[in-house]
C-alpha cells in the first residue's frame, strides 16, 4: 500500500446488548496515544453498527471516529466486517492497525490481514515505535519462555492484536489523551458480501462466571503450597481480603483448578490493584500475565525465585508459617 499516513486505526469492538466498548479498546487507545507521541500522527477509531456513547470524553484518546451506523452491521459477521474495515483501511491508509485479542478480534484480524496481503502479529503484550514509524510488536514465544520482537519492514499497514489488560486503562491520568474526537459518519457505498451467518436471536448471559481479569485483588497460588488439600487455606485468605482466587499453569495441569482460574500467557492476563503470589516461582509466561498489576506481593521459600524480580514486596519463607500470621492480622 502506497502513500501511507502516520495514523493508527483501532477497531472498536462494541457490545451492542450491553452498550459499551470492550475494555481493551480503551487500553489500546491509551497506548496508541503514547505511540503517536513518539511518531506523530492521528489515533482513529472505526465503529461498526450500534450507537456511540453520548459522552465523547470516554473516547478522549481518539482524533477521529469513523462510525458506520448501518443496520446491516449491527451484529458481527466476519465477511461484512472484513469487507468494510479493509475498504476503510484502503481509503485512509493508516500506518498501524490494532485490534483487541478477543475471541472476535482473533477471528477478524487475520482475515483483514489476508485481504490486504500484510502480516499480522497476534497476542502482543507490548508495543513500541521508533521515530521512523516502525512498530515493534512484542509477544511471548516458545510457550512463553522468550519474548519475541517482531517488525514488518516491507508491508503496510502494520497489524497486530493486543492481549487485554496488558496496558493501563487509566486514561484520565494521561495528558496525551485529552482530545475532542471528530465523529465521521460513513455510509455503505458498496454492496455488502453475502453474510456468513444469519442471527436468529441474541441472548445476554447474565450468569455470574469466574472472571479473574476484572478482579481488584487476586490471591494466586502455585505448586509451592504442597498438596491440593491446602487450597482451602488460600480461600481463607481470599475471603478475608474480599479477593478472587487464581492459580499458576502448574495447578491447572495437575487438575487441581479449572483453566478459568489460570494466570499467565496461556491463561488470563490480569491487572489487579493487588496480586498476591503464594508458592509461585515465576516462569516467564506467568510474569507476562501479571506485570500490569499495580502491586505484587510474593511469598516463596526460594529466595532465588524469579517472581521476586517483579514483586513490590517479597517474603522469603514457608507460606504455611506466613499465612497464619497474615490471616490473624487481617482478622484482628
Amino acid at each position: 500500500m502506497r502513500n501511507i499516513s502516520n495514523s493508527i486505526l483501532i477497531f472498536a469492538e462494541w457490545e451492542e446488548q450491553l452498550h459499551y466498548f470492550k475494555q481493551v479498546v480503551y487500553e489500546i487507545g491509551i497506548k496508541s496515544c503514547q505511540l503517536a507521541n513518539v511518531f506523530p500522527g492521528q489515533v482513529n477509531l472505526v465503529v461498526l453498527g450500534g450507537n456511540l456513547p453520548k459522552d465523547k470524553k470516554t473516547l478522549a484518546f481518539a482524533d477521529r471516529i469513523y462510525h458506520y451506523p448501518a443496520a446491516e452491521l449491527k451484529h458481527f459477521d466476519v465477511r461484512t466486517y472484513t469487507q468494510v474495515i479493509s475498504q476503510l483501511i484502503k481509503e485512509i491508509k493508516p500506518n498501524i492497525v490494532l485490534l483487541g485479542a478477543t475471541p472476535l478480534g482473533r477471528i477478524l484480524a487475520p482475515r483483514i490481514a489476508s485481504r490486504l496481503e500484510v502480516g499480522l502479529t497476534a497476542d502482543c503484550t507490548a508495543l513500541e515505535i521508533d521515530n521512523t514509524g516502525l512498530l515493534q510488536q512484542i509477544r511471548p514465544a516458545f510457550g512463553g519462555n522468550i519474548m519475541a520482537t517482531i517488525v514488518a519492514k516491507k508491508t503496510r499497514p502494520q497489524m497486530a492484536t493486543v492481549r487485554p489488560h496488558v496496558f493501563s486503562k487509566d486514561f484520565a491520568a494521561d495528558l496525551v489523551c485529552k482530545k475532542n474526537p471528530t465523529i465521521i459518519k460513513k455510509r455503505l457505498i458498496f454492496p455488502l458480501e453475502t453474510q456468513a451467518v444469519k442471527i436468529i436471536q441474541t441472548m445476554v448471559n447474565d450468569t455470574k462466571l469466574v472472571n479473574i481479569e476484572e478482579a481488584k485483588i487476586l490471591v494466586s497460588f502455585g505448586k509451592g503450597i504442597g498438596k491440593k488439600e491446602n487450597i482451602k487455606k488460600i480461600y481463607q485468605l481470599a475471603e478475608q481480603l474480599k479477593a478472587q482466587v487464581s492459580c499458576s499453569r502448574a495447578i491447572v495441569e495437575a487438575g487441581w483448578m479449572n483453566h478459568a482460574y489460570q494466570v499467565g500467557q496461556s491463561g488470563k492476563i490480569v491487572s489487579p490493584d493487588l496480586y498476591i503470589a503464594i508458592g509461585i516461582s515465576g516462569a516467564v509466561q506467568h510474569l507476562v500475565g501479571i506485570r500490569s498489576s499495580k502491586k505484587i506481593v510474593a511469598i516463596n521459600i526460594d529466595k532465588e525465585a524469579p517472581i521476586f524480580q517483579l514483586a513490590d514486596l517479597g517474603i522469603v519463607g514457608d507460606y504455611e508459617e506466613v499465612l497464619p500470621e497474615l490471616l490473624n492480622s487481617l482478622i484482628s
